[in-house]
């Protein structure tokens, strides 16, 4: 899980917990304390606990170890994510999509940490999922 905040029209806030399929962390990111999962290595079970379908292990098998992008695509990604998100907060919807992590590249061949953090695994996704209901409509 991942817990992001992103600022609206009108100065109000729009908090979203993103999912992956599979669980891991971004690329050399130090898990937060407390973490059950072993955040080292994908693992082959999706959210729910069940094996994942073959067209998932194929994904798996490709992008085991996360994508890896310039920052100008992370900014690109990051546009694109907040119109969707300010299309799906316009109409009241809620996109559950096969989403994936995307973590800069940096020139010494760490992962990028300021992104790895925005997107870590967070207790704050635990406090935030009473919170993910959409409202009643007539």
């Amino acid at each position: 899980f991942a817990w992001v905040r992103y600022s609206v029209p009108g100065g109000g806030t729009f908090d979203a917990v993103v999912m992956e399929n599979v669980v891991r962390p971004p690329p050399g990111l130090t898990p937060p304390a407390g973490l059950t999962l072993d955040a080292r290595r994908w693992r082959p079970f999706d959210m729910k606990g069940i094996r994942l379908y073959s067209h998932e292990q194929r994904f798996l098998a490709l992008f085991a170890s996360g994508l890896i992008a310039t920052n100008a695509t992370i900014d690109a990604l990051r546009r694109a994510l907040q119109l969707d998100l300010a299309l799906l907060t316009s109409e009241q919807l809620v996109d559950y999509s096969f989403l994936v992590a995307v973590h800069p590249l940096r020139a010494d061949g760490a992962s990028g940490s300021e992104l790895g953090r925005e997107l870590a695994i967070s207790a704050a996704s635990r406090h935030l999922a009473a919170r993910q209901r959409l409202p009643d409509r007539e």
